[in-house]
């Protein structure tokens, strides 16, 4: 009976023609649910690996400053040595980046004042601004014609 109550759902159709029940859209989509679950699994299972390397490679950083300060506690250097030696580096790093803050600046000026240097020696060069003045100067034979080709 139950067999029978199956066939006639599976059987029956809408006013469109198709199937009531849509057996295989259903079954793909499960199908696709089950492979992007698993795939998110194994996602998660990369991301806890990534993280268990990550805290082993912490732990195992820690364990190497702690032996770097204990055998520099053997060789009797002090803390205050250690302090100086950290200001130390802070002072050429800082002198490092100032050093090239310095140097960029100083390409800069360069570049602006040759540009500013160009720039006026361009604006001796170029003829008379009113074409007036430049046909008396050539009239009265003080210089060549602006307007000739050659």
């Amino acid at each position: 009976r139950e067999a029978e109550e199956r066939r006639e759902l599976l059987q029956r159709r809408n006013a469109a023609g198709h199937t009531a029940i849509e057996v295989d859209a259903i079954a793909r989509e499960t199908r696709g649910v089950d492979q992007s679950s698993g795939a998110v699994d194994d996602l998660l299972g990369h991301a806890s690996s990534v993280l268990e390397n990550l805290s082993s490679q912490r732990l195992t950083l820690s364990a190497s400053r702690r032996k770097l300060v204990a055998i520099f506690d053997q060789l009797g250097l002090s803390n205050s040595l250690l302090r100086l030696i950290e200001r130390r580096e802070l002072m050429d790093r800082l002198l490092v980046w100032g050093g090239m803050a310095a140097i960029l600046l100083l390409l800069y000026l360069l570049r602006s004042w040759r540009l500013q240097a160009n720039a006026g020696d361009s604006d001796a060069r170029l003829p008379p601004a009113d074409g007036a003045s430049a046909a008396a100067a050539f009239a009265a034979g003080e210089g060549s014609n602006p307007l000739a080709v050659e």
